[in-house]
């Protein structure tokens, strides 16, 4: 029994762990509003960092002067060195002391409208810049002087004993800024995805209501059409479209045997050496019927009557037409009431077809929403865990 309350305390304890897990998960407002906190509480913090840093410049400026005064006041003239060496001593110590004067201007004149960061950086260059002029001089002016130049070293260490601090402070809050910029923007990434989301489901609401409305129609003009098929004007039409149709194969069985009465043969061999009715010819026995079609002017008529034979071919073949083109009234409307039927059935397709790719899109889109936010509030948690 020992045992097994050992393991349902292990139970209970795995269950209040999950339980705190679950608790602990920020949602999306809460982010947002630890991510406003947090800009704050780095802003109030560069304002102490500014009002921490101006006393350490200002003490800074004020021990590099006292420096200054006392390299103005060397004087190497008891050394017992060469002239040439105090010379060269003397000269390279003149462009340390000009350095050194630009560097205190430089550093009472810092920019105060900068933000926190590009304010360090320029301290930064400052210092930067002028060991990089004042490095030559320092070691030849070195040469025969030394307590001078070690007071200023001097002042160079507590400076930045004093600032480092600071920097590691800078540091830490760039650190969050970022970490926070982040933040924001995968927060801008998921309200897109968002609008996304909701402009492609009202473009599908759009469509779910024109395709009701299609489909009604399709229903209606279904109706239509089948009333239109048993209507009493319809079947009359169609009993005249079986006259019509008898007449046709009439036509065609004329224009079948006057094919079949028509020697090819015999008007290629006559008329082998004019081109054009050879060409005529040519045409008539490759497809009769479409050269029948083609034949505009009745060229093959022509010849035909020079040969003594008189086979009216457009009248025969305009005939067919007109009674091919033949509609009665009912019919004429069935068949723009079928043209419509297709083309609204097209149009049930394209909007089912739009309708499968904005679903897709949605989808994908709704996949890279939840990612987003897993990953957000994976790392939000982390980071705010402290706060």
């Amino acid at each position: 029994s020992v045992i097994f309350m050992g393991f349902f305390d292990f139970l209970k304890r795995k269950k209040i762990e999950e339980k705190v897990e679950i608790e602990q998960e920020l949602s999306l407002e809460e982010i947002k509003s630890k991510i406003s906190e947090n800009k704050n509480a780095i802003e109030d913090n560069f304002k102490k960092l500014r009002i921490e840093i101006k006393p350490i410049i200002t003490e800074t400026i004020s021990e590099l002067k006292v420096c200054l005064l006392s390299l103005r006041s060397i004087n190497l003239d008891k050394k017992r060195e060469s002239e040439q060496l105090k010379g060269i001593v003397t000269e390279n110590l003149y462009f340390y002391i000009t350095h050194l004067e630009e560097l205190i201007k430089n550093l009472e004149n810092l920019d105060q409208t900068l933000n926190f960061n590009d304010y360090l950086l320029q301290v930064d260059y400052l210092f930067d810049d002028f060991s990089r002029k004042s490095a030559k001089r320092y070691d030849k002016a070195t040469i025969l002087i030394g307590k001078e130049f070690d007071e200023i070293k001097q002042v160079f260490k507590n400076f930045s004993r004093a600032l480092n601090p600071i920097i590691a402070e800078n540091v830490k809050n760039q650190e969050k800024i970022k970490k926070l910029a982040r933040f924001i923007d995968n927060l801008k990434k998921i309200s897109e995805a968002e609008k996304s989301e909701e402009q492609i489901k009202n473009i599908v609401q759009k469509l779910d209501i024109e395709k009701t409305r299609i489909a009604s129609e399709i229903i209606q003009k279904e109706e239509e059409i089948k009333n239109m098929l048993s209507s009493r004007s319809y079947k009359n039409e169609q009993e005249e479209r079986e006259k019509i149709n008898n007449k046709l194969q009439e036509l065609e069985n004329e224009l079948e045997d006057i094919q079949n009465n028509i020697d090819f043969k015999e008007l290629a061999r006559v008329y082998h050496t004019d081109e054009k009715k050879h060409q005529v010819i040519k045409k008539y026995t490759e497809n009769f019927r479409k050269a029948i079609e083609d034949d505009r002017f009745s060229e093959f008529s022509k010849i035909l009557i020079e040969q003594g034979l008189k086979f009216d071919l457009a009248s025969i073949n305009a005939k067919i037409k007109k009674l091919s083109m033949h509609l009665g009234q009912t019919e004429e409307k069935l068949k723009i009431a079928e043209e419509k039927l297709a083309k609204i059935k097209n149009d049930l397709i394209e909007i089912e077809t739009a309708k499968n790719e904005d679903g897709k899109r949605l989808e994908k889109i709704s996949e890279k929403k939840s990612d987003l936010i897993i990953a957000l509030k994976f790392d939000a948690k982390n980071f705010f865990k402290n706060q």
